[in-house]
């Protein structure tokens, strides 16, 4: 492996150690970078969908269709970069006075 991947695990980081190394159901994130030596690079989010809805693990309030928040290119799914209106009515349900709130309003 050219680069150095983990995947986190109930707070933990477990080495993925061949390529095309199964991601345990119960990853959350991924944790990127070069080598051992170098600095994390990405903190990949993982997340679900299901019935055409994607829900915010840590608060079933905050939910959207998966059309409206997330975009596909190349059978990846992102994060819609326009979703910053809902993104801060998310934060006031899920985490009020979340200092991101005040940051999303600029």
């Amino acid at each position: 492996m050219d680069h150095d991947e983990l995947v986190r695990l109930r707070g933990s980081l477990t080495p993925l150690t061949e390529v095309d190394a199964a991601i345990p159901d119960t990853c959350s994130n991924l944790w990127l970078r070069n080598s051992g030596a170098d600095p994390w690079e990405y903190d990949v989010i993982l997340m679900d969908t299901s019935e055409g809805f994607w829900t915010y693990k840590r608060d079933a309030r905050v939910n959207l269709p998966s059309d409206e928040i997330l975009w596909e290119r190349d059978g990846i799914r992102y994060l819609r970069p326009d979703a910053i209106h809902w993104l801060r009515s998310a934060l006031t349900t899920a985490h009020p006075g979340h200092p991101w709130i005040t940051l999303l309003d600029r």
